[in-house]
């Protein structure tokens, strides 16, 4: 779930960058990216992935399986958008968002 995740993450970015904002996540971007997130993995969902997935998670029906996307994609926005913030970027500093381009 972990690398689907991750997946669908990365894959939002590319798309949604805006290097005007620093490509900072506000509110709106990041109730954006959980949507997108669980949309992609849903549609991409194979019976060989929900078979794996259902090891680990609950994904007997399909309000458990959006569920347990939903708040595995809830960590993984909230860790990228705290990474953008975080003091270690400080030899980046003057540089928009190093991490976008």
């Amino acid at each position: 779930m972990d690398y689907l995740v991750k997946q669908s993450l990365m894959e939002w970015q590319i798309y949604n960058i805006d290097p005007s904002s620093e490509n900072y996540m506000n509110e709106q971007n990041m109730e954006a990216a959980i949507q997108y997130i669980m949309k992609k993995i849903m549609l991409e969902m194979t019976d060989t992935i929900k078979l794996k997935l259902s090891i680990g998670y609950p994904f007997e029906t399909e309000e458990e399986m959006l569920e347990s996307i939903k708040n595995r994609a809830k960590l993984e926005v909230l860790n990228y958008s705290i990474q953008q913030n975080s003091d270690s970027d400080t030899a980046n500093v003057g540089l928009k968002n190093i991490n976008t381009f």
